[in-house]
């Protein structure tokens, strides 16, 4: 037998002349129909918007304080740890009538009720402006400036490179020989990847917290000596 065979028998068993209590729920879900009905949409939704319990976090004043201090702190500083310390030990000492200590777990709420989110980091690329009107500019006399010094360099030609063409050059003119440097950077990838942002703030990290190791070498060809 199914469930609604069972419901209609159990139903049908029940005294008549017994009326069923109104409950809540239908009461409203009919004030819901003819709140729509009226004005076209449904009853705005209240639940959570009135304060049962006092707390200072419901203060504006406290509210402007509190997300003031943290946006002091730089973004890998705002941890709930770091926060309750500061909280417990100093903030909280200047707010009239607040608690003398509080757990992390109020500091969690607290941040996600000041519009603070836990943001992971993860891997980003940077575009430079190659295109601004100055960076063209130094990119065109950096050109020609090249142009002229390769004119007067040794080139190498032959499948092997090694047939060498001197330049030609005019009285008072001398060779040039290029001298290459070049350079990499290298980061312990050690840094705390969560971090507690305010919500539309962004986060411009450094690559690395600690002093990274250069390595650093310069190219010359001994042939052009």
């Amino acid at each position: 037998m199914g469930l609604l065979t069972t419901s209609f028998l159990f139903t049908e068993a029940r005294d008549s002349s017994t009326p069923l209590k109104p409950t809540y729920r239908a009461r409203a879900v009919r004030e819901w129909a003819s709140y729509f009905l009226t004005h076209g949409e449904l009853r705005p939704f209240r639940r959570g918007k009135f304060v049962k319990t006092f707390t200072i976090i419901s203060n504006e004043a406290v509210q402007t304080f509190i997300r003031g201090k943290i946006k002091e702190l730089k973004p890998l500083q705002r941890s709930p740890t770091n926060i309750m310390n500061l909280l417990n030990t100093e903030w909280l000492k200047e707010i009239p009538h607040a608690p003398t200590k509080i757990s992390e777990t109020t500091v969690r709420r607290w941040l996600y009720f000041l519009d603070f989110r836990p943001k992971e980091k993860g891997k980003n690329y940077f575009v430079d402006g190659h295109e601004r009107e100055d960076v063209v500019q130094h990119r065109n006399e950096f050109l020609n400036k090249m142009e002229d010094l390769c004119l007067r360099c040794t080139r190498w030609e032959g499948e092997e490179l090694e047939i060498a063409v001197h330049p030609v050059l005019a009285d008072g003119e001398k060779r040039t020989i290029f001298i290459v440097q070049d350079e990499s950077l290298f980061y312990t990838n050690d840094s705390v990847k969560l971090s507690w942002l305010c919500v539309n703030e962004n986060e411009l990290r450094p690559k690395a917290t600690v002093e990274p190791f250069m390595f650093q070498v310069s190219l010359v060809s001994v042939m052009d000596l």
